[in-house]
């Protein structure tokens, strides 16, 4: 099985590995083949100590809904609606440039 590992040079005699499907598995070595070694260790401990399940959470409803839910798209069949943002728009840009001045 293989395991993705951040390998990081920490100083110019330090290397850090870090297990990226279990951040919390990190080891500290002088060389990268030595910080390598290490990480192999450390998951074979890991899986030997414990063991990988599947956890399946049902879906549970909001508990605060969208107060607007039930009005979403009311206006997509408006004919006017198109102008009516442009208008909007218009007037939002009025009132930004009158409190600029």
């Amino acid at each position: 099985m293989s395991y993705s590992v951040l390998l990081q040079k920490q100083t110019p005699d330090r290397y850090r590995a870090t297990l990226m499907a279990w951040p919390g598995i990190e080891v500290d070595a002088r060389t990268q083949e030595d910080a390598l070694g290490k990480m192999r260790a450390a998951i074979v401990r890991l899986l030997a100590e414990g063991e990988v399940v599947q956890l399946d959470i049902p879906e549970v409803e909001a508990i605060i809904a969208a107060p607007y839910e039930d009005t979403f798209g009311m206006f997509r069949d408006d004919p006017m609606f198109d102008e009516f943002l442009v208008e909007v728009e218009g007037y939002r840009r009025q009132e930004n440039d009158n409190g600029q001045a």
